[in-house]
């Protein structure tokens, strides 16, 4: 059998950008794109649990469950909910993916849920992980738009995670495990475990790519043009013209309510937290994150022209 080309991994911290980032990528001509393979929300997914890393345990069903996404082979006998319910519909994906293979398609998951689990991938697969990271304020006004509590309890119940990452922070998931009154703590807490785990990932993985999500906003043909070269990839014109699409100055400064809102101001996104967040959330946010927002973000990102000139 044909294997897939090697895959891409888009991660991050979720509210960092991965689906628009994963969108423009998959402009590019041979890539399949999958979005979120490891949320806990599909029925098929081997683990329910939000940011699960794949252990000695659970590594056998997720070879096994993710070999449309990360090989793009998809059996015919193959009934998961995603796929064609006849045995015409999974006859003819079969025969469709594997011409894909053929051809050399290169699949694309997008995915920050899968963070904790990027090594692995990455061993296993050989993807490509590009990582995205995201301004504490930035991250913690969209999770307070959204209303997204932290799944501390989904954490604490994995002890590798907790043992080789997140054992400074156990007291703090414990709390916001008891107080879902308090998003801003949550948002905090969140930002602190996740970006722990990617300062980590910079430490020892210098051969994957770190991408602030600030930077792709402020120069969007710049960065992405970059992140072509290093994923080995044709920046062409329709892939030009989709990033000036979707990151114009034409385009709205807010989400309108929408989770994924991909046409965007981007350059003008990167401040919607100072609108957003109260001055009192900010100081919260600024005093909780500084330790590891410092080794991201500077003294200049935590505030705008437009601030000083106020």
């Amino acid at each position: 059998m044909v294997r897939a080309a090697r895959p891409i991994l888009v991660t991050g911290s979720h509210r960092s950008g991965t689906t628009w980032v994963g969108s423009m990528i998959a402009c590019a001509p041979g890539i399949v794109y999958f979005s979120e393979p490891f949320n806990p929300e599909r029925r098929d997914v081997p683990v329910r649990q939000w940011w699960h890393r794949v252990t000695p345990e659970t590594a056998a069903a997720f070879r096994a469950y993710l070999r449309p996404y990360c090989e793009l082979s998809f059996p015919w006998w193959d009934r998961r909910t995603e796929h064609p319910a006849s045995l015409l519909g999974r006859l003819h994906r079969h025969v469709l993916y594997a011409r894909r293979r053929a051809q050399g398609a290169r699949p694309l998951v997008k995915d920050p849920i899968a963070l904790l689990s990027a090594e692995w991938l990455a061993e296993q697969y050989q993807a490509q992980p590009i990582v995205l990271i995201r301004h504490p304020a930035a991250f913690t006004s969209s999770v307070k738009r959204l209303g997204w509590l932290t799944p501390a309890a989904d954490l604490l119940r994995q002890p590798a995670v907790m043992s080789d990452w997140l054992r400074p922070l156990a007291g703090d998931l414990e709390r916001i495990a008891a107080r879902p009154d308090d998003i801003i703590d949550h948002a905090i807490v969140g930002w602190n475990a996740l970006h722990h785990v990617i300062r980590d990932f910079q430490e020892r993985h210098p051969e994957w790519l770190f991408c602030r999500h600030e930077d792709v906003s402020r120069h969007p043909l710049r960065e992405f043009a970059r992140l072509f070269e290093w994923l080995g990839l044709d920046f062409t014109d329709d892939v030009v013209q989709a990033i000036e699409r979707h990151s114009g100055a034409d385009n709205p400064c807010e989400a309108d309510g929408q989770v994924h809102q991909l046409q965007r101001n981007s350059a003008a996104n990167i401040w919607n937290w100072q609108a957003r967040l109260t001055a009192d959330e900010i100081a919260r946010v600024r005093a909780g994150t500084r330790a590891l927002a410092e080794h991201f973000y500077g003294d200049a990102d935590w505030w705008s022209a437009r601030t000083s000139a106020a």
